[in-house]
């Protein structure tokens, strides 16, 4: 526990005197959540003002879960930007809840946009219409009639009615599926330590061999890695035709594209690396999707697709297994 004193002019200092870690300690927070759910009484409401990683990701799933279980949720509002700590621009949700027997599933979800794209008195009249509505969107925000759920994402992006009219144009196209239906997703099974950078017969290529313009630079020996040993070398083991995607977005933002490169053929061999996925087709699939499914990986509606379902510039395989 930590106790502090606050002066009503002095929050941000404050704030910025907790430890950066705290913050993260999601299990914490259910546990302290739940008691509080459990002893407000029958047709009580309950606000929450969390750091936005509330809204998604595995870590937060079990305090999403126990609140879904719990309470009605009625609100979800990314607030966007308004702290620092520790030189960090720290972004948060507030989340309302019911806590009540009404069947009614109706969730409204509202994101604040940036100074740029609104004023504020644009923001607070769309906000003010968005509580008349009992269906449809708004400008930054839209209802959702049948609720968010559970353990998956609550990020107001994720569920947006613009996705229900973006497969529409994907089904136009052809047939949409999903990437374990054309091949097989791995990423890096072990920790660091099998790895070293005393030369083996066994060299991953780093994720910052991957270069912007899908291309992979053999030629960067400063960057490389040797598996220890043959453990997982079979495992690990690249092969052409392998397409190679890295973990971490360019740090400009979650929506920008992903960094891909297809593994060309090589007279020496090669291991894939902790922050690297790989996709390895199936061998019934045919050239011209191959090249259409690494020029969508590639695009721009991949990458928004993607951000709408997880914060941060990590990309998740489980994501990448749901992109459509």
């Amino acid at each position: 526990t930590r106790s502090t004193t606050v002066e009503p002019d002095n929050a941000t200092n404050w704030w910025q005197d907790i430890p950066f870690q705290l913050v993260k300690q999601r299990d914490l927070s259910a546990f302290i959540v739940g008691m509080v759910v459990n002893c407000i009484g029958n047709d009580s409401s309950l606000n929450i003002f969390s750091h936005k990683s509330i809204l998604s990701g595995g870590r937060s799933g079990r305090l999403r879960d126990m609140l879904q279980r719990s309470a009605k949720l009625r609100l979800v509002l990314e607030c966007g930007s308004c702290l620092t700590v520790r030189r960090r621009a720290m972004e948060f949700a507030w989340l309302s809840f019911d806590v009540s027997d009404d069947e009614n599933q109706m969730v409204r979800c509202f994101k604040i946009p940036n100074k740029s794209e609104a004023d504020s008195s644009k923001i607070f009249q769309d906000f003010s219409q968005l509580q008349k509505q009992g269906g449809g969107k708004t400008s930054f925000g839209y209802v959702n009639r049948s609720g968010l759920p559970e353990r998956g994402s609550w990020l107001v992006e994720a569920h947006h009615p613009r996705w229900e009219a973006y497969l529409d144009e994907l089904a136009a196209v052809g047939e949409v599926t999903q990437l374990p239906e054309l091949g097989e997703l791995d990423r890096f099974p072990v920790g660091s330590s099998v790895l070293t950078p005393d030369e083996t017969p066994f060299p991953t290529l780093n994720p910052r061999h991957i270069r912007a313009d899908g291309t992979i630079d053999f030629d960067d020996r400063e960057r490389t890695r040797f598996l220890t040993n043959d453990r997982y070398a079979g495992q690990l083991e690249l092969q052409t035709g392998d397409v190679l995607i890295r973990e971490l977005q360019s740090f400009a933002g979650g929506e920008s594209p992903l960094c891909i490169a297809v593994y060309p053929t090589s007279g020496a061999k090669h291991y894939l690396s902790p922050y690297t996925i790989r996709c390895r087709f199936n061998a019934d699939v045919d050239y011209d999707v191959r090249q259409f499914v690494i020029a969508y990986l590639s695009s721009s509606e991949a990458a928004r697709w993607l951000s709408s379902r997880a914060d941060g510039v990590h990309v998740h395989i489980g994501r990448l297994r749901e992109l459509p």
